[in-house]
């Protein structure tokens, strides 16, 4: 487990402390499979001419936040005379859940990386990968996306950007390296080969220049400050994704396919590749899953109904979400504008944000993990132990 942090504790009685920690010890936190308290979540308890206190929970999008807030403020009850002079914060604050690949001093500090896969072309990768950016980013994760598709980039059209012109960015005189810098939109840092390349174009590059290529957009890139960065690789297991795998510390991949057997056949070779090269497996979102009539409002299985949750048994691994096949999420990133983003209260746009919870619960539990995962082979895997600095941020929904 993660290491302990004793709180700070002043001019609090230890009455009080208890009962915190009683509330807190029997509240469940299902996602993350353990109690409030075993979380090590509280980090201040101080009273001053006000009684403060401060949570620093291990991921946004944690469905349990509001619970946590509850059972302390039913803790204080009797304990507080009024309960207008307390000031309960609650912050969250990302971990890496593998060995950091992208930690570059005052450029970048990639906590997470996780990858969006498919078997095969044509099942809406793309459009799951901005959507899922988005819906994470309204949890209020800091997030990243990278479009590593270099044969047929799709985030610049997803994301309204073709033809915004060049790409800037500025040199490093003391390492001399050039960095680019992401244009940001819905709060999202986007990089693509899209931007730098004529898209009209046909890309005929060989294995080591997409590996070139690739490698410089995780880099060379200005992140700044992320707590996960999404990865929309290429369809298949070739090239880039042999790269990636080698090359960078992956947190989790997600796989995504349609119902029918062909696609999820593929879907087998994906997760074994995956295996192979030790990167954990997050789940299998189903899109276009099935089709919601308008006139008789009725679900319609397009392309066959089970096959996922049955192929997701078999290589044990869950899906975390069924996507239907509707037109507005077609002429949403048509337009440039996911749905997450076009509609954020819309039923589509709730599909994406639940995904997204299972997203963050997956990885705040493998950031638990007594030593990180590290399948890169240019990492050094003595850096496991290593403590980033904590970076907190308050909670948007509390």
């Amino acid at each position: 487990m993660a290491q302990a942090i004793d709180p700070i504790i002043k001019n609090v009685s230890p009455e009080l402390i208890m009962a915190l920690k009683e509330a807190l010890t029997n509240l469940a936190v299902p996602e993350l499979n353990t109690d409030a308290w075993s979380l090590n979540i509280l980090r201040e308890v101080i009273m001053e001419e006000r009684l403060k206190i401060c949570v620093v929970l291990p991921t946004f999008g944690l469905r349990s936040e509001k619970n946590i807030a509850f059972a302390i403020k039913k803790a204080l009850v009797e304990h507080v005379g009024d309960p207008e002079l307390v000031d309960l914060f609650i912050y969250s604050d990302v971990k890496p859940a593998a060995v950091q690949s992208i930690k570059i001093p005052e450029v970048a500090d990639v906590r997470n990386i996780i990858l969006v896969s498919s078997g095969k072309g044509g099942v809406g990768k793309s459009t799951v990968a901005s959507n899922l950016a988005v819906a994470m980013a309204s949890l209020g994760c800091r997030v990243g996306l990278l479009d590593a598709d270099v044969y047929g980039p799709s985030i610049p059209v997803m994301f309204d950007l073709e033809g915004e012109g060049e790409v800037k960015g500025f040199s490093d005189k003391e390492t001399n390296t050039t960095y680019m810098i992401p244009p940001i939109k819905y709060d999202i840092a986007l990089m693509s080969i899209g931007f730098l390349v004529d898209t009209d174009a046909p890309m005929i590059w060989r294995g080591p220049m997409i590996a070139s290529a690739s490698m410089q957009m995780f880099h060379n890139v200005y992140w700044g400050q992320l707590d996960y960065l999404i990865v929309d690789l290429p369809p298949g297991t070739g090239d880039i994704q042999l790269t990636i795998a080698q090359k960078i510390n992956v947190a989790g991949a997600i796989i995504v396919s349609t119902p029918q057997d062909v696609a999820l056949k593929d879907v087998v070779r994906a997760k074994k590749m995956f295996d192979k090269v030790s990167i954990p497996t997050i789940g299998l979102i189903e899109n276009m899953s099935y089709f919601m009539c308008d006139g008789c409002e009725k679900r319609h299985e397009i392309f066959a109904n089970g096959g996922a949750q049955e192929q997701a048994a078999k290589l044990g691994m869950s899906v975390l979400g069924e996507i239907p096949l509707v037109p507005s999420i077609r002429s949403a990133s048509d337009e440039g504008k996911p749905i997450t983003a076009l509609e954020p209260e819309s039923e589509l746009a709730g599909l994406f944000r639940e995904i997204a919870h299972d997203v963050c619960a997956f990885h705040a539990l493998q950031a638990t993990a007594e030593v990180l995962p590290n399948n890169s082979v240019l990492n050094n895997p003595q850096r496991a132990n290593e403590a980033a600095p904590e970076k907190k941020r308050r909670l948007p929904v509390l």
